[in-house]
């Protein structure tokens, strides 16, 4: 997304209660304005620029995080080491962009680390901590004087800030300084705990009166989604075509079989014309079509979620909603499931003939691949970025073994384990692909000699596709 993007966004979602569109877009124009990144609003922030161009440097970064935070309207703005990886200039000119923020009725908290001079000057009040015990509280320009007390020398020219850490640094045992050498600010006039707790209930009250409503907040994250895939081309192509590719090389290798993937006992009174009886064909196909869809959209699932974790938590921990977030992101990758899911059965069908609908193996795809993608999404929650695809592979395979197909799940049963292998989606997914290639051919032979034998159940492809399958991936989020 581009710099200005990312603070539209932001400010959609957290005054969208209280403003008009138009209203925000003003407001995040003057605020990029304001913030000197008018030149850098419409580039592109993250690892997509990168690959392709310069990106904005690090001084850039930072300004753009102070927007997104901003956009918010709020009375105090903490910042975390703002100055960390700058040069001196950088470090300084944003240090002046929060002085200028403070005197706009933001109270503006920085955790700063060696400060230069001209910074120093630029602060109002100076916590001093030394082994997380307070050493100093109080304005900036008296905190010479203070040490000077204490018996300190301050050489002339000296920027106070070196000094001072000069002086933790041989005091580094908050032991070593007196009570009486703390200075801190009166707190006579300091609400009571209940005062407290009514101003805090007051201004959450206030914050999510401001915020954008859930429906709303869903349809920008399901906007913002859009906008990212659409940006993101060689990926989405590289998913279709991994699926063609796997659709052409499955089919390629039931080519021979011409479709003719069950052989059973004929109908009385043609039994006695039998051939031999082949009833794991079918069974096996589908743990290949399972494997198959789990290998093509296992990787892009993790790598949908994985790449903005950081952005998601930064946001949810702005007042930006979960489920809302979580249940743009599904609905936005429909459309590239679709259409891998497509390729996939389209080459696989062509080559290997089965007696399955083009509709019934489509929806079957699409929804496998559905439940591949939030596992995808639950291992990239809880995973490094960089190990996510290869263990949502790994977990992908697993799941996609448990079909029924090898142990058969008539065995499976026998063991009394028949439970745990329908809380996975590759059993119901080869149940409804056993009947649907089967249900063609219920004319001519007895397949329901076909189920007993492989342990699934027959006539519930209704059941197996539209029950399981939608709540399989929302329970697992």
């Amino acid at each position: 997304m581009t710099v200005r993007e990312n603070i539209l966004y932001s400010g959609r979602v957290l005054l969208g209660g209280q403003l008009s569109d138009s209203k925000i877009q003003e407001y995040v124009d003057s605020l990029i304005s304001s913030l000197g990144i008018q030149n850098i609003r419409d580039q592109l922030v993250g690892d997509l620029l990168k690959q392709r161009g310069r990106g904005i440097s690090g001084g850039e970064y930072k300004r753009v995080s102070i927007a997104l935070a901003l956009t918010a309207a709020p009375r105090v703005l903490v910042l975390d080491e703002p100055t960390s990886g700058l040069d001196a200039t950088a470090a300084h000119s944003l240090m002046k962009l929060l002085h200028s923020i403070s005197r706009q009725g933001i109270m503006v908290i920085c955790v700063i680390h060696q400060p230069r001079i001209e910074i120093f000057h630029l602060l109002d009040d100076v916590l001093v901590l030394n082994a997380g015990t307070q050493v100093y509280l109080g304005q900036a320009a008296k905190a010479q004087s203070f040490f000077e007390q204490l018996g300190h020398e301050f050489p002339i020219a000296s920027n106070p800030a070196d000094v001072i850490l000069d002086v933790l640094s041989n005091h580094p045992n908050a032991q070593n300084w007196k009570e009486g050498s703390l200075q801190v600010f009166p707190r006579d006039n300091s609400p009571s705990g209940t005062e407290k707790a009514d101003e805090i209930t007051t201004l959450f009250k206030a914050i999510k009166k401001r915020r954008a409503s859930w429906p709303r907040q869903l349809w920008l994250a399901f906007c913002r989604s859009i906008v990212q895939q659409s940006r993101q081309t060689t990926g989405l192509a590289l998913e279709i075509v991994s699926s063609a590719v796997i659709g052409l090389m499955i089919g390629l290798a039931a080519f021979e079989s011409r479709g003719h993937f069950f052989q059973g006992i004929y109908h009385t009174p043609f039994d006695v014309l039998s051939s031999a009886v082949d009833y794991r064909l079918i069974a096996e196909q589908g743990l290949l079509c399972c494997l198959a869809i789990a290998c093509a959209a296992g990787p892009p699932g993790v790598k949908i979620f994985g790449e903005e974790k950081l952005t998601f938590h930064r946001e949810s921990q702005s007042g930006h909603s979960h489920s809302a977030y979580f249940l743009g992101k599904n609905i936005a990758v429909c459309f590239r499931m679709l259409v891998s899911s497509l390729h996939f059965t389209a080459f696989y069908l062509v080559l290997a003939a089965p007696m399955i609908p083009f509709r019934s193996q489509l929806g079957l795809g699409i929804l496998y691949s559905y439940c591949i993608y939030g596992l995808g999404f639950i291992v990239s929650a809880v995973t490094r970025r960089e190990d996510g695809p290869m263990l949502c592979m790994l977990l992908g395979l697993i799941v996609s073994a448990l079909s029924g197909c090898a142990p058969r799940l008539s065995t499976v049963r026998e063991w009394h384990m028949g439970w745990f292998w329908y809380c996975w989606p590759a059993t119901w997914f080869s149940e409804a692909f056993y009947q649907e290639n089967t249900a063609p051919v219920a004319y001519l032979y007895k397949v329901q000699s076909a189920f007993t034998f492989s342990g699934y159940k027959s006539d519930r492809t209704g059941m197996d596709m539209g029950y399981v399958y939608p709540r399989y991936p929302v329970w697992i989020l």
